[in-house]
């Protein structure tokens, strides 16, 4: 399996768990999809999958799902995705709400677009990770002071887009990347802002570790360590189940 199939069955078992599972020849979206690897793998695997980003690479493969419809781009002004009401059994993302700048307006076009009964399943990285995942900065997901940013670039932490830079343009990259292209809220700010438009939501860290080949260990450890699962859910990622 490739790394979106793995995805794949690891969401879609999420789910399941959770009492909501995904039928074959369901209409699915890959919310801020990329380069459409998971709605291709789903495709594949027998679901009628669609994907929506607010840009894309100047790739072959790209141009293909852009031509056959599997993969649309979002409106920016007026925000809107690029779907009638009412098209979606089921909506993912992954490692995506991180950039939403605007959470109502992002939650309310993916209310929009779903089926009522719809699910949803979003995984994103937590607001308290001791390492932002984009930039490699401890803390970098609160924590955007010029200094300290400069400090990391001064040691040497740079990430792929970046190399060669000096300290100053690494310091000063990254502060305009956390600050204009990542939104890191609160956990009780993020459930108020789907609870204030879904039905149901709720935080399902503990699925998401129980279906997880080495999460697996966490969650059977956390029996007996209770703390483990806080702790997790404080460094590493954020998974919330929707429905419609």
């Amino acid at each position: 399996m490739n790394k979106f199939e793995l995805r794949q069955k690891h969401q879609l078992a999420i789910l399941a768990d959770s009492g909501h599972t995904v039928q074959k020849e369901a209409c699915i979206l890959d919310f801020g999809c990329g380069e459409g690897g998971a709605a291709s793998a789903f495709r594949a695997a027998g679901f009628d999958a669609f994907g929506c980003d607010i840009s894309f690479n100047d790739t072959k493969e790209i141009k293909r799902l852009v031509e056959t419809g599997v993969v649309r781009a979002i409106q920016s002004e007026p925000y809107r995705l690029p779907y009638e009401d009412n098209t979606f059994d089921a909506v993912f993302s992954d490692q995506v709400f991180e950039h939403v700048q605007n959470y109502p307006e992002a939650i309310a076009e993916l209310h929009r677009v779903m089926k009522p009964g719809g699910v949803a399943l979003h995984i994103f990285p937590s607001r308290w990770g001791i390492i932002e995942p984009h930039v490699f900065v401890p803390f970098g997901t609160w924590c955007r002071n010029m200094i300290w940013l400069k400090l990391w670039a001064m040691i040497g932490i740079r990430n792929g887009f970046q190399l060669g830079m000096n300290a100053k343009q690494v310091a000063e990259n990254n502060y305009r990347y956390l600050t204009q292209y990542t939104n890191y809220l609160p956990r009780r700010r993020v459930l108020e802002e789907f609870k204030a438009v879904f039905r149901e939501a709720q935080f399902r860290e503990d699925l998401f570790l129980k279906h997880s080949r080495r999460g697996r260990y966490v969650y059977m450890l956390n029996r007996l360590i209770p703390i483990l699962l806080w702790l997790y859910r404080q460094e590493s990622n954020t998974v919330i189940v929707l429905k419609k």
